[in-house]
């Protein structure tokens, strides 16, 4: 961990953002749906997509091992939006469960969402619980080659929001809590021209180790040359629209950089706590579909690798960014020990003053952003519908085990020693059965204390609003 900013001072803003009534700080809370770590500057790729997020970065602390508790939205935002560990299908919040929405409007806050992913219904008991203005907005259907970067309805819908609020510089105002939710880099990609130069499409970085989808086609695709033109087409494909991810993240920074730049235009901002996060990454074809093999699924290499998320817990489905930024934040902090997105729950009440209610399952990072070794976890984990994982800090251990109605070849049990296969390629199940017995133990553990062995089937509304998402029952694992 680094440090350039001493505790004595950010005891003294935490006492001035956090004196009470009107001195209490706006908190900012911004997910962006489908950003994996990986894909950010601050995060060690090589491309410069994310700019703006790395400064903002640079200027508070950033974690720089975060894990999302689901690879898909809506059990993420359950989870993040309650600090609780929830089941990998949930998508309903608990009537006695507070929100951080419900926590901060009852300390006389103002608190208002404006999110584009359509999945975060209004639907009672959903994620407008506790907000007095919730805005969903819908995508536009077209795929559409983007002219302007200096605009986004998202953000637009924002200022709008706020235009109907107290300015944030007018007297005796409530503090405020906002929550933005960005859709992009959600699939399906889509090409930005002003983004052509800095970021051409075929520049992004290969799928590791190099040649790895040619020779797993050659041992485990279907019965075809893997020379074939049809197929070197498929492949150059997906490096171009993994070139497009990284257009879609590069639009997204330049978003969040107009937002809080528009929030201290409209006197936000000088007293506000920003925290930003994402609900869980998504597959490039790093990976093999879990999916039945049959000839007419693997007909070409998009059926056999796996993009999207929801199905898979690798890491380029939830390790994500995570990094604070404000008052009472210290300036360029990195925090190496692992953390979880259910830790920005009681880390944002904590840091605004308020008392986090009883039966959170996060550990608020305060006392790591301090240099504390206090609330450092031993293990961190993710759930979905097919499987569950944890990951050892100390050994650097990962065992994935599929879920008990999933167990077949197509679901086997994987252990990957993480540091030195970042890629989660070699399998080491079978080799070290100790390290499998203590981590399996660990892991059943967690799920049976936290009851995540069984969960609700999504509802057939939610469900439609999935499949005009473009998720299938593979993805959620249905």
């Amino acid at each position: 961990m680094s440090r350039s900013c001493p505790f004595l001072f950010m005891a003294a803003s935490l006492l001035a953002a956090c004196g009470g009534g009107d001195e209490r700080p706006d908190v900012v809370l911004v997910v962006v749906d489908t950003l994996r770590a990986d894909r950010m500057s601050s995060y060690g790729y090589s491309r410069p997509t994310s700019p703006e997020l790395d400064a903002f970065a640079a200027s508070g602390v950033r974690f720089a091992d975060a894990t999302a508790q689901a690879p898909w939205t809506l059990p993420s935002m359950v989870s993040l939006l309650t600090g609780r560990y929830v089941h990998a299908g949930s998508s309903v919040i608990d009537k006695d469960v507070a929100t951080l929405a419900v926590v901060f409007r009852q300390a006389g806050y103002t608190t208002a969402a404006v999110v584009a992913n359509p999945s975060l219904t209004r639907q009672p008991g959903r994620f407008s619980r506790g907000f007095e203005h919730y805005v969903v907005l819908t995508r536009e259907e077209d795929e559409r080659v983007i002219e302007d970067l200096e605009s986004d309805r998202l953000t637009d819908e924002v200022f709008a929001v706020l235009a109907g609020l107290p300015r944030g510089n007018a007297p005796r105002r409530p503090p405020l809590f906002l929550w933005v939710h960005p859709y992009f880099p959600h699939g399906p990609y889509q090409r930005y021209r002003p983004l052509d130069a800095q970021l051409p499409a075929g520049g992004a970085e290969p799928v590791m180790p190099s040649g790895w989808q040619e020779e797993a086609l050659a041992e485990r695709g279907p019965p075809a040359p893997v020379d074939d033109p049809g197929w070197r087409s498929v492949l150059d494909s997906m490096a171009k629209r993994r070139g497009f991810y990284d257009q879609e993240v590069r639009f997204t920074d330049v978003a969040v950089r107009r937002l809080v730049d528009g929030l201290a235009q409209r006197g936000y901002g000088e007293r506000a706590i920003f925290a930003f996060a994402s609900d869980h990454g998504e597959g490039l074809w790093e990976h093999e579909g879990n999916i039945a093999r049959d000839e007419a699924t693997f007909a070409s290499p998009l059926g056999f690798f796996y993009r999207k998320h929801g199905s898979q817990l690798y890491g380029e489905a939830i390790d994500t960014p995570l990094f604070l930024w404000g008052v009472g934040v210290p300036e360029g902090v990195v925090v190496e020990a692992p953390v979880e997105n259910v830790d920005l729950y009681p880390t944002l009440l904590e840091l605004a003053g308020l008392a986090v209610p009883r039966g959170v399952h996060g550990r608020s990072l305060v006392p790591l952003m301090r240099g504390e070794s206090t609330g450092k976890r031993a293990m961190v984990f993710s759930t979905g519908r097919r499987s569950h994982c944890v990951r050892e800090a100390s050994t650097g251990l990962k065992l994935s085990l599929p879920a008990e109605s999933e167990r077949s070849d197509l679901y086997e049990p994987e252990l990957f020693h993480v540091p030195s296969d970042p890629h989660e390629r070699v399998n080491l199940y079978a080799e070290r059965p100790d390290d499998v017995t203590r981590l399996r133990r660990a892991l059943e553990a967690w799920i049976a204390l936290h009851g995540l062995a069984d969960g609700e089937e999504i509802d057939p509304e939610q469900w439609e609003i999935l499949q005009g998402l473009g998720y299938t029952e593979e993805d959620v694992g249905r």
